[in-house]
């Protein structure tokens, strides 16, 4: 279950990358998308990993992390390099 939760909410990026090729979506919507993905990440992670969804965000958001998709900053303020 947990690859089958990731693998629905990586596809729904991959999406929103083919609505902006197909100009349905600016650049900025783009931008705005990525960054509720990840407060969505953050939001579910805090509740823990006992769901397959939690465990699917806890994975996404270290792989973000350790790919430089996330960069830490100052005062707790994260900077998404999209």
């Amino acid at each position: 279950m947990v690859l089958e939760e990731g693998k629905a909410d990586i596809l729904g990026l991959y999406m929103v990358q083919q609505l902006l090729a197909k100009g349905v979506i600016d650049e900025g919507m783009l931008e705005d998308y990525y960054v509720t993905f990840m407060a969505g990440i953050f939001r579910s992670v805090r509740f823990g990993a006992s769901s397959a969804h939690g465990k699917a965000n806890m994975i996404r958001f270290n792989f973000f992390r350790n790919t430089t998709l996330l960069v830490e900053m100052k005062q707790a303020f994260i900077k998404l390099t999209c």
